[in-house]
């Protein structure tokens, strides 16, 4: 295992927060463990949580 990458990853990660999905641009998935590794077996993707989603189901659930 190469430490030196896992180190760079881990800092990137902290300074950029979730990153989009390569492999699937325009899903709104999100990495936060780093980069995408989709294309070589890396983890899965989430779905990334936006304040606006909060207030969304708020909304369709009949609360004010």
């Amino acid at each position: 295992m190469n430490t030196d990458s896992t180190t760079t990853d881990a800092r990137l990660h902290v300074a950029t927060g979730p990153l989009p999905c390569a492999a699937r641009p325009h899903s709104g998935l999100v990495h936060r463990d780093g980069p995408c590794r989709c294309f070589v077996g890396g983890p899965a993707p989430e779905h990334d949580h936006r304040p606006e989603d909060a207030l969304l189901a708020l909304a369709h659930h009949g609360a004010a």
